[in-house]
């Protein structure tokens, strides 16, 4: 949400010139990054919300086998 609170602000309170603009990551990319800001907003943030998604997957798939593994050896005990 940071990302956009720039451009949140020049819509609420202009100033008589632009405010920066800054990314939650900092990439190279051979297309102008002022121009499609939105494009590459949406973009990572999609990257981001997915890469946390599947830690939190997989963190979770691995307590459930550790309890599952503990549980066996319970069981046999």
């Amino acid at each position: 949400m940071m990302p956009l609170t720039p451009v949140l602000l020049d819509i609420v309170i202009p100033l008589n010139e632009s405010r920066q603009r800054f990314f939650a990551v900092e990439v190279d990319s051979t297309v102008n990054r002022d121009k499609y800001f939105l494009p590459f907003h949406c973009y990572f943030s999609s990257i981001i919300l997915v890469g946390g998604v599947i830690a939190i997957g997989v963190d979770t798939m691995h307590v459930v086998c550790t309890a599952h593994g503990c549980s066996l050896f319970a069981a046999i005990r």
